[in-house]
């Protein structure tokens, strides 16, 4: 989806590719920080025989599957160009 973005633009594609890296790290920051924020169970106050439920064990889980599906949905409904891309003239690597 970012090559959609940067499409035949390419001056610029370093810029995009960067910076939806950078806010993408810097997002994932943010969400781990509100999601530690919940966190109230200590280690030490779990029962060895029975794990416990922690908020960044049922996230790391959960969110990225939900995460996958959307993406799933997103990819099926987008509407990409239809267009065939030109034959080469040389080949790559020469």
């Amino acid at each position: 989806m970012e090559s959609e973005l940067v499409d035949k633009e390419v001056e610029g594609s370093a810029f995009v590719y960067g910076s939806l890296g950078f806010v993408e790290k810097v997002l994932c920051g943010i969400m781990l920080y509100i999601l530690e924020s919940y966190e109230s169970v200590t280690p030490a106050s779990c029962d060895p025989a029975y794990p416990c439920f922690t908020v960044t064990r049922f996230s790391f889980g959960f969110i990225p599957g939900v995460a996958a599906f959307a993406g799933v949905i997103v990819t099926c409904f987008t509407k990409f160009r239809t267009t065939h891309p030109e034959p080469l003239a040389e080949p790559l690597l020469a």
